[in-house]
């Protein structure tokens, strides 16, 4: 009798140990930006957007649950560097940069970057913004880009709705930002007061960065590649895009 209390015990412990695990290995952790619509925010403590859709979708298909961690934009990749999230998602470019420490999914969508200024000013040439105050994320690739156009001298960084607002008040004369960004927020929220201005600059493409050599990158690839081909992605785009 005692041995067969020890023998019961014994696989209850072994029964808990592998539900925990199976549990584990059913969930994907995902760092996520709380301030970059459409693709990825926070909004009354629930994080939401094109991206967060597009993640959940390819968990489905893989049968696991994704677990959001929300962030700042800027420390997204650090996360999934120091392997506190496998995946990373909100508006991520590729880049060759990024890739020193991380992975990316294939692409999703094509991006690139644009002025945003004043209403009532009129269209101008981002070569001819020398003299202006240019305003980008923080330690965002955007920042990059203006310094090989050699217009980092006035450069002034900060969160995306500070940078807006100064661009309002006049405290900056332009904001170089993510083209897909910049269309949300004017049509949501400064319809009125700030517009685009001139051609797309530096188009690029989006991706999931991944941990280095994570065993689901492939899997991950395979489920994105499907909803790409389907309709489930064009429902997503609609919903956060328009048709």
């Amino acid at each position: 009798m005692y041995n067969m209390r020890i023998v019961i015990i014994a696989l209850l412990l072994f029964f808990c140990s592998f539900t925990i695990w199976a549990e584990e290995t059913s969930l994907i952790t995902a760092a996520v930006p709380t301030d970059f619509p459409p693709f990825a925010f926070a909004e009354k403590g629930e994080v939401k957007g094109f991206d967060i859709d597009l993640l959940s979708a390819v968990a489905t298909q893989l049968k696991k649950t994704v677990k959001f961690l929300p962030v700042k934009s800027n420390f997204v990749v650090s996360a999934v560097a120091s392997k506190l999230a496998d995946l990373g998602a909100g508006g991520l470019s590729i880049t060759e940069k990024r890739k020193e420490h991380v992975d990316f999914t294939i692409p999703y969508f094509d991006s690139g970057f644009v002025l945003v200024i004043r209403k009532n000013y009129e269209d101008v040439d981002i070569n001819k913004l020398q003299d202006k105050k240019i305003g980008t994320y923080i330690n965002d690739l955007t920042r990059h880009f203006i310094g090989t156009l050699n217009l980092d001298k006035n450069i002034i960084s900060g969160e995306y709705n500070f940078l807006f607002e100064e661009l309002i008040s006049g405290g900056i004369d332009a904001v170089f930002v993510d083209y897909p960004h910049a269309t949300y927020m004017i049509s949501h929220y400064y319809k009125d007061t700030l517009k685009i201005t001139g051609p797309l600059y530096f188009q690029h493409q989006y991706a999931f960065v991944i941990q280095k050599n994570h065993p689901l990158k492939k899997d991950i690839d395979r489920a994105l590649k499907n909803i790409l081909d389907s309709s489930t992605y064009q429902s997503i785009y609609t919903k956060w895009f328009g048709d």
